[in-house]
């Protein structure tokens, strides 16, 4: 179902992409039929997108506007835990997700 949504605002460390094109891969479908904990209700699935950069959260360096980017599936980590001190950030418990926790690019 197609639903119209608010532009949002990116956070301070966030940016806001204008995406020019996104996959679907199986995990959104896993998402969708439910199969992974603690999705956003409705979900908007794709990790697998890229766009250009529309807006900069206010502590964001090293990305312009209109600079070409890709999302991944892993947005954000606490940087603190074992797991993110490591390199090991796909392990942290508190992580977000792309197209689960938050939106993805569809």
């Amino acid at each position: 179902m197609l639903e119209e949504r608010a532009v949002l605002t990116p956070g301070r460390n966030e940016v806001l992409i204008g995406i020019s094109a996104c996959g679907f891969c199986r995990s959104g479908l896993h998402i969708i039929d439910g199969e992974l904990p603690h999705p956003k209700v409705p979900p908007v699935p794709g990790h697998d997108a890229a766009g250009k950069v529309e807006m900069l959260g206010a502590d964001v360096e090293g990305l312009a506007t209109d600079e070409w980017v890709g999302m991944s599936w892993l947005s954000w980590t606490c940087g603190t835990c074992g797991f993110c001190r490591t390199g090991r950030e796909n392990l942290c418990r508190t992580a977000a997700f792309d197209g689960c926790a938050r939106d993805g690019g569809h």
